[in-house]
This record gives structure tokens, C-alpha cells and sequence, in this order.
């Protein structure tokens, strides 16, 4: 059974063989997630990303680490998105990336809860679908999957909640 948990903290900071997150199809989103991804690792992920271009809405792209780097992570699966699809799908498509790439630990963002134009789901809206798509990969071979929320006790609550109701 895939241990869950729901933690405020730095994403870049906690131990996972991936960080799960989303970018547009331009191959940069250079906010909040991305930027932290950036400070820490430079460009090696996203150089290579845009390496592969043209990016796809929905895609999933794993990205291993080409050199050391300062986050606790080891990898990058970046899932394509143009605001156009659920939120719970694109979460599904990194953490079965996750999944056939054989890791054993992830980390997900708050994804689609910050200030940004063009978001689909109100905030409640996408903690759940983000609770859900989790939850739905349970009793995967994941050993470990780690919601990061970033500075908001009360995100961190809603999702705890969320996850215990689904479980």
C-alpha cells in the first residue's frame, strides 16, 4: 500500500525520486513551482524539455537529472498543460509516468492553486481533484506519495480531510 501524506514545505527540499508538476506547452510557466525548480537545479530539466518540442497538451515527459543539483529530488515529470483538460487527468498521467518509469517516491505541488489566468477550477475545486487523483493511486507500487503545500496550513488541512474521506 502507497504511503500518503500531506505536508507544508519547500518541494524541492523533500526526498522523492521525481517531482510531479505541470507546464505549458511553450515548455515554461517560470512561476511559483517552476521557479522553485529553477533557483535549485538551474536549467537542466528544462533545458531538455524544450529539447523535445513540440509539447503536447496532456503529455507526460520524465526528466532525469543530467548533474547535481541542490533540491532533494532526482527527477521532473512535467505533465503538458494548457488549462484545457481536468486537473485530476493531468495529475493521473504524472503519477502513472511515475508508475511505468518503476519510481518509488513522488512529490506533487498544489498545482493550479496560485494566481493565474485561465484556471478551470475554483481552488477547492482543484485540492480535490489533486486529493482524488492521489487517492486513486493507492495501492499502486509507489511506495510513497507526497503532497507539498507551500506556506497554507488551511490547504493542508482541506487535503488531509479530503484524502481521509476518499481513502
Amino acid at each position: 500500500m502507497t504511503q500518503i501524506s500531506v505536508i507544508e514545505g519547500d518541494i524541492t527540499q523533500v526526498n522523492a525520486d521525481a517531482l510531479i508538476t505541470a507546464i505549458n506547452s511553450g515548455g515554461m510557466w517560470f512561476g511559483g513551482i517552476d521557479g522553485a525548480i529553477a533557483r535549485v537545479a538551474g536549467n537542466m530539466f528544462h533545458g531538455q524539455l524544450t529539447q523535445l518540442a513540440p509539447l503536447h497538451n496532456g503529455e507526460g515527459i520524465y526528466v532525469e537529472a543530467t548533474a547535481a543539483h541542490g533540491g532533494a529530488f532526482k527527477s521532473v515529470i512535467f505533465v503538458i498543460d494548457d488549462l484545457n483538460w481536468p486537473l485530476k487527468d493531468l495529475i493521473l498521467v504524472g503519477l502513472e509516468l511515475a508508475v511505468d518509469n518503476e519510481l518509488k517516491s513522488v512529490t506533487i505541488p498544489t498545482i493550479r492553486t496560485g494566481v493565474m489566468a485561465g484556471v478551470r477550477e475554483t481552488r477547492e475545486e482543484a485540492l480535490t481533484a489533486l486529493a482524488e487523483a492521489v487517492a486513486f493511486y493507492g495501492n499502486s507500487q509507489l511506495d510513497e506519495i507526497t503532497i507539498v503545500v507551500y506556506d497554507n496550513q488551511a490547504d493542508v488541512q482541506f487535503l488531509r480531510k479530503a484524502l481521509s474521506t476518499s481513502a
